[in-house]
């Protein structure tokens, strides 16, 4: 059983290297950075969506 739920706040435990998905440009999300839960697949695949301060998305896993 899955603890975590849309709308649920979360942090990397890792640099990961990504695609902004609007651009397509590469980039790093860093260990620590918050991001929130937008979509649950199943118990272990989820949509995490990361964003800056003014809103700006950066990615969604």
């Amino acid at each position: 059983m899955n603890t975590f739920k849309e709308l649920d706040i979360v942090a990397l435990t890792q640099d990961r290297q990504t695609t902004q998905f609007e651009k397509e440009a590469s980039i790093i999300l860093f260990k620590r950075q918050v991001g929130t839960i937008v979509m649950e697949y199943d118990d272990q695949v989820f949509e995490v969506e990361f964003s800056n301060s003014l809103n700006f998305i950066f990615s969604r896993h």
